[in-house]
């Protein structure tokens, strides 16, 4: 694994403590602040650290996970986000891909969803 810059405090054997639906939790976290970036119209330097903020979570989840099909699908949705974040133009896309993160793990999409 590659040092990270955003998340100085985590390291794996940290990360590993947390179950697979905190982690989606705190990646989709990540997401939402974008979203919320998008909504602000923040500028594209604060945006970017917010999606590179993601992409080490995301790292970090795949490298601790031990679970194939789980890896695989999260894997899946890492390049979609990759291909939004290569894109220059941000749009409403980011709410699908944050519902579709969430469905990685049903404790954290009902969690989620049964709040609001």
């Amino acid at each position: 694994m590659y040092e990270l810059k955003l998340h100085k405090n985590l390291n794996t054997e940290k990360w590993k403590t947390y179950d697979t639906s905190q982690q989606i939790l705190m990646i989709a976290n990540e997401v939402n602040r974008l979203m919320e970036a998008i909504k602000r119209k923040q500028p594209k330097p604060e945006m970017d650290e917010i999606m590179e903020r993601a992409f080490e979570l995301i790292d970090l989840t795949v490298e601790c996970s031990g679970k194939k099909s789980f890896t695989r699908e999260l894997l899946r949705w890492r390049e979609l986000f990759a291909a939004y974040y290569s894109t220059d133009e941000k749009k409403e896309d980011i709410a699908s891909l944050y519902k579709v993160l969430l469905l990685t793990s049903p404790t954290a999409f009902n969690l989620l969803y049964s709040l609001g």
